[in-house]
């Protein structure tokens, strides 16, 4: 896959208007949330989402940011995986639901009594954010109330537009970037047209970072998975045959030493290269 030949110019990039229209920005209180759990405390978020975080008051989680192209949009991603917050399962949905409410979120569909997910939407000039919140159950042992599960926030911008290579992606989002993973393999990365680019994980010293780069067909991404193989090889990656499982191939570095990197197909037409750089 031959590289394109990078742009020069002050464009305008296509993620701007997601930031500017959900204000992807930070403020102290959120700040010192990311520092108290041990996330990245450079992370930016919708204020929709910080409002939403500070009512929730997390006692765990995990926290990833991201980037994705679905359906030929921009979409912007924050996940918060496998949280606990204090309550039963139906306070800490109303943890979650009432602050975005009062901002203008509505509730998509009925929900069931007990819902595996319930989405809340808002739409407003050319972007959608949406807040999904996925299995909150109750939590088994503990003295008071609690529940958790997972939860995804998304703004996407509702027009269609061309897919960004992994350095424009970057360029526009910079705290996505992580200056732990080697350059040898960013330098392979960066000019290639990625649909997902994440940073993130449960604390900051063990963070992952990722990308899937897209391919025209099957062939093609059979062909970009061998070759990336061969790269983690030539630099000093052993794959671990005990932990090649779904298609996905680990590889340590000698003594099992990080970084350790993930190759997988996915989708058929896509290749994700996911690095833990700390272990």
């Amino acid at each position: 896959m031959k590289r394109p030949i990078k742009q020069s110019g002050t464009k305008q990039s296509p993620l701007s208007p997601l930031f500017k229209l959900a204000k992807v920005e930070s403020d102290p209180a959120f700040k010192d949330m990311l520092q108290e759990a041990q996330e990245e405390p450079t992370f930016k978020a919708p204020a929709a989402f910080r409002q939403m975080l500070a009512h929730l008051q997390p006692i765990r989680w995990g926290f990833s940011c991201g980037y994705s192209y679905k359906d030929g949009k921009h979409v912007l991603t924050w996940f918060l995986g496998d949280f606990g917050a204090k309550g039963s399962v139906e306070d800490v949905m109303n943890k979650i639901s009432e602050p975005l409410i009062e901002d203008g979120f509505e509730m998509a569909g009925e929900p069931s009594e007990h819902p595996k997910n319930v989405e809340l939407i808002k739409k407003g000039g050319s972007i959608v954010q949406k807040c999904t919140i996925q299995r909150i159950e109750r939590f088994v042992g503990s003295r008071e109330p609690r529940a958790g599960g997972y939860l995804l926030f998304e703004v996407s911008l509702e027009e269609s537009d061309g897919m960004m290579t992994v350095e424009q992606i970057l360029d526009a989002y910079p705290e996505l970037r992580c200056p732990d993973v080697p350059a040898v393999y960013m330098d392979y990365l960066e000019q290639r047209e990625a649909t997902s680019v994440d940073y993130g994980g449960t604390y900051i010293a063990y963070y992952d970072w990722s990308t899937t780069i897209a391919c025209d067909d099957e062939e093609a991404a059979q062909n970009l998975l061998e070759e990336m193989k061969a790269l983690v090889i030539d630099n000093g990656g052993n794959l671990d045959d005990r932990e090649v499982s779904r298609g996905t191939y680990t590889y340590f570095q000698e003594n099992n030493q990080p970084p350790v990197v993930y190759l997988s197909i996915v989708n058929g037409t896509g290749v994700n290269f996911r690095l833990q750089p700390r272990t």
